[in-house]
């Protein structure tokens, strides 16, 4: 039998795909930003320069989230239509303890900032200047969505 396979030689392959999920995983990630002193300007009394390093704006004030984190809010209540109270719970199963008035204000300053950004649209849209037209033209996408946001009285 051993003498068989040593004059085989391959003359195929088959391929199956399947899929393979992989659970959502949540982690805090904590950045650190440095101060800096001239130690030599102090122990002179002399005026010591501080340099703080330039840290990253946060998505709202005061709030550990990120916009990755409020889209998924948003589509898993919106979209998904998963209550925050489930949403609370699969975090809270995560280890993460984020009640559902923090989600609710982190959607509510998403929606309030995003309304923002919409009526400045809005106001481009409507505006005469030629060069706001030429800009406008690269983002034409959103026209309708603006388009919408008047319709339902957000604009305007």
């Amino acid at each position: 039998m051993s003498e068989m396979w040593e004059i085989m030689s391959e003359v195929g392959n088959d391929a199956r795909r399947h899929l393979k999920l992989k659970p959502a995983k949540v982690v805090v990630v904590e950045d650190w930003y440095y101060t800096y002193a001239c130690r030599r300007c102090e122990k002179e009394n002399i005026e010591t320069p501080v340099v703080k390093a330039v840290k990253e704006p946060s998505f709202s004030p005061d709030s550990f989230a990120i916009p990755v984190v409020a889209a998924r809010l948003a589509v898993q209540k919106f979209v998904i239509g998963s209550h925050l109270y489930r949403q609370e719970q699969e975090l809270r199963q995560q280890g993460i303890h984020v009640s559902q008035q923090t989600m609710s204000n982190w959607l509510l300053w998403s929606a309030e900032h995003l309304l923002l950004r919409l009526r400045w649209l809005n106001r481009m849209l409507c505006s005469p200047c030629s060069q706001c037209s030429v800009f406008l033209q690269s983002i034409i996408i959103f026209r309708p969505l603006a388009r919408i946001f008047l319709a339902a009285g957000f604009l305007g």
